[in-house]
């Protein structure tokens, strides 16, 4: 706010001059409606100052509220871009999980088909040793018959 300890002087019709405003801020020797209308004009000056400070710091203010809100609007705009990257890096990610599931879930029937192999293998492998044994005994057998006979034959009772 500024104010004034000027002096005004102000000519009368009756070419009189009369201090307007001495350093008290007082009016000299007017008349009420002379005086009432100067401390108008004053009050009109001074408010007129106290707005223009002001719309001064409004507009300080809004340009500081212009500045911040492009600055958040880049941010925002670079956030989205990376949310996008973040978002297309994480379906491919996604896409190559499944994939690879789709493998593992192939690999793992073909582990299972193949364990049934081996288990039908050794199954087969106990029947065969199963039946080799039985053959053995049955070679045996007859390896005792065949020496029983050649022994009777050889040697006639």
């Amino acid at each position: 706010m500024h104010t004034s300890s000027s002096n005004v002087n102000i000519k009368l019709p009756a070419t009189r001059y009369v201090e307007i405003g001495d350093s008290q801020g007082t009016i000299g020797l007017l008349p009420s409606d002379v005086k009432e209308f100067v401390e108008i004009v004053q009050n009109f000056f001074n408010n007129n100052i106290i707005r223009q400070d002001s719309y001064q710091q409004v507009l300080r203010k809004h340009n500081q509220l212009l500045y911040s809100k492009t600055d958040i609007m880049n941010k925002l705009r670079s956030a989205k871009s990376t949310l996008t990257q973040i978002d297309s890096e994480s379906s491919t990610t996604n896409a190559q999980i499944h994939k690879l599931s789709l493998q593992i879930d192939d690999l793992v029937k073909q582990r299972d088909d193949l364990k049934s192999v081996v288990n039908k293998c050794d199954v087969q492998k106990e029947r065969l040793m199963a039946k080799c044994t039985e053959w053995a005994q049955q070679s045996k057998e007859l390896l005792s018959d065949c020496a029983s006979l050649v022994l009777v034959e050889k040697c006639p009772v």
